[in-house]
């Protein structure tokens, strides 16, 4: 399939991939909550399995694919990723500050409701708080925002509630979209007005 062919006919299939997020969200919070809790999000995985489905993009799987076949795959699958983690982001506030305060928040009711999370989620609330002066700075908050998340959520008991870990995940995604990812050269972006956009 050709790139503009597939992009045509996802045009053609957004509301359907919209009103798939708007029930996917629904159902994830149909569970019954703690006061304080919620609404939950959907996962960056979550999302992009929407994206794919309803833009009916399947992976072909023949070995003698040309190299034009393979470069269409590639870019389709690139330009989707995108979509999917632009939309992961659509579910935030515009402003990281604004973020980072509902994050804040539901550290504090999940410490609330569970007590036994204050010692491993402490220095994830204090993580929230490092202030950045540069799109670096702001990359390098979040590479070690994502690392905690993922070494606590190794070690949570396996009695932790649901929701406590969907609000963790939460947080690993949204820090791994705000890393810049870098091969040789680390390049500082410009910082926008919505400094809510996922990192180069």
């Amino acid at each position: 399939m050709l790139v503009e062919e597939f992009m045509n006919n996802f045009v053609t299939q957004f509301h359907a991939v919209e009103e798939a997020l708007v029930e996917a969200r629904a159902e994830l919070n149909e569970a019954e909550l703690p006061e304080g809790v919620g609404p939950l999000r959907l996962s960056k995985v979550e999302i992009a399995n929407i994206v794919l489905h309803a833009g009916g993009f399947t992976i072909d799987e023949r070995e003698d694919k040309t190299a034009d076949e393979k470069q269409n795959e590639r870019l389709i699958m690139e330009g989707l990723d995108e979509l999917s983690e632009q939309l992961y982001l659509h579910q935030y506030p515009e402003t990281v500050s604004e973020v980072m305060a509902d994050f804040h928040r539901d550290m504090v009711t999940l410490i609330r409701l569970t007590p036994s999370l204050m010692k491993p989620l402490s220095p994830i609330v204090r993580q929230f708080k490092v202030e950045t002066d540069s799109r670096l700075s702001t990359s390098r908050k979040f590479e070690v925002l994502l690392a905690m998340v993922e070494d606590v959520l190794e070690s949570l008991p396996d009695d932790t509630p649901n929701y406590a870990l969907r609000i963790l995940d939460e947080v690993a995604d949204f820090s791994e979209c705000m890393t810049i990812v870098t091969e040789n050269v680390e390049r500082e972006a410009p910082t926008a007005a919505n400094d809510n956009v996922a990192a180069a």
